[in-house]
Parts: structure tokens; sequence; C-alpha cells
């Protein structure tokens, strides 16, 4: 299994700009998962609108099973770690542990999202913003509009070259 692919890419990029990591966090604590997010601003820079049926096709087990309960188990680790240092080495191999199951995550999302057609003339952070939204709608989740906004803003800005969004051979 190839880990590398566009979405982990443009997901790393897009995580390392300003704001980004602290809006997705605060999403997450809204219960947002942060790789939906990312894949709706991936799928809006490709040109492909998200609608609730196509958020429902996608596979929500590895996330479920493994994911969560890592980032549930590192959290309670991370707890400790005041009152028990050395539980250092513990916590950065579940956050080592937990990137892994990510990156895995998004490579799942990635396979089944690449072959949505695209509509290139809606491209951009309208189309960005309304998949946040249509995640929103289809999680469920009562998400703070101004960091889905945010989030769209920084995702648009974004410069982010050809050869890293394609999903053509190769990948």
């Amino acid at each position: 299994m190839a880990l590398d692919n566009p979405l982990w890419r443009y997901a790393l990029a897009l995580y390392a700009q300003p704001g980004v990591e602290q809006c997705c966090l605060q999403l997450q604590e809204q219960g947002a998962a942060i790789n939906r997010l990312l894949l709706a601003c991936w799928l809006g820079r490709m040109g492909v609108a998200v609608d609730h049926d196509r958020w429902q096709l996608l596979d929500t087990e590895w996330r479920q099973a493994i994911t969560e309960p890592l980032r549930q188990i590192r959290y309670r680790v991370r707890e400790r770690r005041t009152f028990e240092p050395e539980v250092e080495a513990c916590y950065q191999a579940l956050r080592q542990a937990e990137l892994a199951a990510e990156q895995i995550e998004l490579l799942r999302l990635w396979r089944q999202a690449r072959d949505w057609l695209a509509q290139p003339e809606v491209v951009g952070k309208a189309l960005m913003l309304d998949n946040l939204i249509s995640y929103r709608h289809s999680s469920g989740q009562p998400l703070e509009q101004s960091c889905l906004r945010q989030l769209a803003l920084a995702a648009a800005e974004l410069p982010v070259e050809e050869s890293e969004l394609s999903s053509g051979p190769g990948y």
C-alpha cells in the first residue's frame, strides 16, 4: 500500500498553514473529523462538489475502529504526563501511531473519492466552503461557521503545484 498520495501531501501542506491546525482542532472538539475537513477542501480544490450522498459513501470504519481509539488513549496518557513524566515516551509513540493511522485514513478517503467527477469551472474557495458546509450538515455536528470559513480561506490561498493535486497515473 503506497501511503503517499495527493490528498496526503495536500493535507500536510494545508495543516501547516497559519491558523489551520488551531481551527481544525477547534472543529474536532465540536465533533468534526479533521480528515473529512481536509478532504472537503482538497475536493473543492479539484472542482468536486461533495453532497450528503457522497459523504455517506465514504467509509468510516477505520476512523471509528482505529484512529479515534488511538486519539482517546493518547489524550488519557497526555493527562498523566504532568504527574508521571516517565510516560512521555509512551505519549510520543501514541502520537506517531495516531499520525500513521490518519495517513492510512487519508489514503482510504483518497482511493474512494479520487474518481469523482470534477466541475473545473467551480473550483475554489466557494466550493471548498460548500463542501465544508455539506460535511457539517451530513455529520449532524454543530460546527462553527466562522472556523469553516477560515479553513476554506486558508485552503483557497494555499499555493499547491498542479502535480501535487493530480490523481492521475503514478499515484
